[in-house]
């Protein structure tokens, strides 16, 4: 008998003949010279290809959700709360250690103490957050249990008061040059914060639209990272971070893999 089949490898048509009572043949594509095995049915017959099978891109085919766009909309809230600390920086250094304050922990701070000329000035009052001590032989002097956050160290001697603001972290010693013929008042520089939580405001950003999109799942995990080191007011982004990608991972299957079709 005969009957017509396509190869599986070039898609070319032509009759093969085969003998009655056969379960299958081996044929070769006359175009390709691809061999492949036809199995022979009662009535219909497939084919069955020799080697490795043939790999298929097959569109995805599981339903879309609005996880993506809820991860859009917290990495969203991730940028305004980063920008709006950008605008406040002493207010949002302050915030991620108010539960340590509250908690009791404090800080030390050491302070050295020098004239115009860079002499170390003995017998110096210094007072931060009425706590008052003198400068030693070297010039310095420790205060400890210091009050987190920002805080006025005040230098007295050669009778000029000198004032400066400063951030005492948990957990470490700050230390602090003072000289006496520095301006009377000088704050924490804050730039560096304002810098910092704008970039990491910005990405997220990216992130958001990306997540919108269903699109660069690599770069919406990267927002969320940066999102988590953001910290946030009361630490609010960290929680929001790790939210975000939790839902990211689980669906991942909606995101477009950067080449074509869906990842399955």
């Amino acid at each position: 008998m005969k009957g017509r089949t396509k190869c599986p490898r070039c898609a070319t048509e032509f009759i093969v003949e085969a003998e009655e009572g056969r379960d299958s043949i081996e044929t070769i594509c006359p175009k390709c010279g691809h061999k492949f095995t036809i199995k022979i049915p009662d009535e219909d017959f497939t084919w069955e290809e020799h080697g490795e099978p043939r790999k298929t891109i097959l569109p995805s085919t599981r339903p879309m959700t609005d996880r993506p766009i809820i991860v859009s909309f917290i990495l969203i809230i991730v940028t305004i709360i980063c920008l709006i600390g950008a605008v406040l920086p002493a207010f949002f250094i302050e915030t991620p250690i108010a539960p340590l304050s509250a908690a009791g922990v404090k800080g030390s701070i050491l302070i050295y103490v020098v004239d115009e000329s860079g002499i170390p000035q003995s017998n110096i009052t210094v007072s931060i957050s009425n706590y008052i001590n003198k400068t030693n032989g070297k010039g310095e002097s420790i205060i400890r249990d210091v009050p987190l956050g920002l805080q006025t160290v005040e230098v007295e001697g050669y009778n000029k008061t000198i004032r400066r603001e400063l951030f005492i972290p948990p957990f470490i010693q700050t230390s602090c040059n003072i000289s006496l013929s520095d301006p009377t008042y000088t704050s924490e520089n804050l730039v560096w914060c304002q810098t910092i939580l704008i970039i990491l405001g910005v990405i997220p950003l990216f992130g958001a639209y990306a997540a919108m999109k269903r699109r660069y799942l690599d770069l919406v995990i990267f927002s969320g990272i940066i999102a988590i080191l953001s910290i946030g007011f009361f630490m609010i982004n960290i929680a929001l971070g790790i939210i975000a990608i939790i839902i990211l991972l689980l669906s991942k299957e909606e995101f477009e893999d950067g080449k074509k079709g869906k990842r399955f």
